[in-house]
């Protein structure tokens, strides 16, 4: 559902699920769920992600209000939908600022997106209802020749929005009548993961649907082995006809049809690939949905292969069809129209939003060590692949401490989006468009603390302690020249941008630094050579600014 608003939501589902979902053969012959209570409280597995499903034009107006409760709840992924017909209302011209305004935010408090690209412009019809928004599932029938200008808009999303690495392809394609039949569905499918891949090799891109197997099979039938590329199957299991009833709220989803799913996926050739919950949901009393939602998570915990779980949703609006408490965890009131809405303010509904925030999740074990991983117990942390091999090969803990984070997308000084991981002494940056070992680079720490000297004329003549950088104008001697020049040079610090000088530190005490493009010398007199010279501490005061 995701596309719709809860009144507009349930007038979708009694005018198409009726007819549509009947005609898909959704009268399967799968055994009835039993109405047993699933074990209470079960902690999630550490494998998955627990979140909500989201819509920009809600979060956009609200977002301080709406990212506070996200922090509250200890939301882990947000699924969100891109909308075609939002972002090319006129052809070949992109309109990202909807987009740029939430999925940024997300990404700055390092919440896993999971985007979902779904809709036609009025402009890819040939039926002019399509500009209706409660007409659009019926009457947007896509024109000859659009799944190219389709084509263009995922690379353009996948672009633009590098640090979304899960992307759902379509909502609940079933209900849509210019997309529904597999074939049509896989061309804008293959299209789409296609396009995405070729800008994010690392990122997954999932088929969608609200159905099940029922419809998925078609997609499988219709595709050769080799060809079916989809990284996983997004499911939205709501208590649907020809599934469970959804009277019974020991059984709040559609249990049976998730197994289906899963052992199709099985028998046809895809064992190994995830399902994403990307929605589920009730529309029931906030005590009532608090059962269901701690019965539903209690199920889900004894599933590894079930990656992500989102309710629908965060809000509601009072007065909302079918029931005054609709399905989200906070009420808004007033209820605010789409377009231009005022201030709204937005209240729990209890005890609905504790049994989300309060549902016990774990912390994940360290994973053991391998050649290419290693696990740091005084921080927490794991540095692994590139990055591991660059701090091991550049002077490991005593050259840039222990990691302080995980790798994590950031946007930089220069505006764009890079895999990065703090450590005490560093940044390092993942730069995919330089060649080995160039790829690994250290974040520009010493700019950023200490702006620039002025340049200083060259000297009439060097010492051979000591060396001048024309590119910045300033010299580099003794102990400071050495380490300089044994542990990396250039390409480990960067150039000098100020002379030596008198610094008081983070200890009270006073010491000799010198600032270089990315790290800051100190000398510790103190101690005995080569740990006389120590880079900086200040990872963690950098890694601070960067916290929303």
């Amino acid at each position: 559902m995701g596309k719709v608003g809860p009144t507009r939501r349930w007038r979708v589902w009694r005018s198409w699920l009726s007819s549509l979902l009947l005609a898909l053969l959704l009268f399967s012959a799968a055994p009835r769920a039993q109405a047993a209570d699933p074990p209470q409280a079960k902690p999630l597995p550490t494998t998955m992600l627990l979140g909500i499903a989201a819509h920009a034009w809600w979060l956009d107006p609200y977002q301080d209000q709406i990212l506070a409760a996200y922090q509250d709840l200890h939301v882990q992924v947000v699924r969100i939908s891109i909308d075609w017909k939002r972002v090319e209302a006129v052809p070949g011209t992109y309109d990202w600022s909807l987009y740029d305004r939430t999925l940024l935010p997300l990404a700055e408090r390092h919440i896993a997106i999971v985007a979902d690209l779904v809709s036609f412009p009025a402009w890819t019809s040939t039926d002019p209802l399509c500009a209706q928004l409660a007409a659009e599932t019926a009457h947007c029938l896509p024109r000859a020749g659009v799944d190219a200008d389709w084509a263009r808009f995922c690379a353009a999303a996948a672009a633009r929005y590098p640090f979304i690495e899960r992307w759902e392809i379509w909502n609940e394609p079933e209900l849509w009548a210019g997309i529904r039949d597999a074939k049509v569905y896989l061309d804008y499918f293959t299209r789409a993961y296609r396009a995405i891949h070729a800008n994010h090799p690392g990122a997954r891109v999932a088929i969608s649907t609200l159905v099940g197997w029922d419809w998925v099979a078609d997609l499988y039938w219709s595709t050769p082995a080799q060809d079916r590329v989809w990284d996983a199957v997004a499911y939205h299991p709501y208590p649907i006809p020809g599934g469970i009833s959804g009277e019974n709220p020991a059984v709040p989803i559609d249990i049976n049809r998730i197994n289906r799913l899963r052992l199709e996926m099985e028998r046809n050739g895809t064992p190994g690939r995830p399902i994403w919950i990307t929605e589920f949901g009730w529309s029931r009393s906030p005590e009532e949905q608090a059962v269901r939602l701690r019965n539903a998570l209690a199920w889900f915990a004894g599933r590894t292969d079930i990656e992500l779980v989102c309710l629908h949703q965060l809000l509601d609006w009072s007065g909302d069809d079918p029931a005054p408490d609709g399905y989200g965890l906070m009420r808004a009131d007033p209820r605010p129209p789409e377009e231009n809405p005022p201030p709204t303010t937005l209240t729990p509904k209890e005890p609905y939003y504790s049994a989300f925030r309060d549902y016990p999740r774990v912390t994940p074990p360290p994973p053991p060590d391998t050649p290419t991983r290693h696990f740091f117990p005084p921080t927490g942390q794991t540095v692994s692949g590139d990055f591991l091999a660059y701090w091991q090969a550049h002077g490991g803990l005593a050259q840039f401490g222990y990691p302080l984070t995980d790798v994590r997308w950031d946007q930089l000084e220069d505006g764009r989006w890079y895999q990065v991981q703090y450590f005490e002494r560093a940044r390092f940056e993942y730069h995919p468009e330089n060649q080995a070992p160039y790829n690994v680079l250290l974040g520009q720490f010493g700019r950023w603390l200490h702006p620039a000297d002025p340049p200083l004329p060259p000297p009439a003549a060097l010492s051979p302690d000591t060396a001048y950088f024309a590119q910045t104008g300033h010299l580099v001697t003794g102990r400071f020249l050495t380490y300089w020049q044994a542990n990396g040079g250039l390409a480990q610090f960067g150039f000098p941008i100020s002379e030596v000088m008198q610094e008081q530190l983070e200890d009270g005490q006073t010491y000799q630094v010198q600032y270089f493009e990315r790290a800051r010398f100190e000398w510790h007199p103190a101690n005995r050579a080569p740990y006389d010279v120590e880079l900086g501490q200040f990872g963690r005061r950098v890694l601070a600014t960067r916290q929303p």
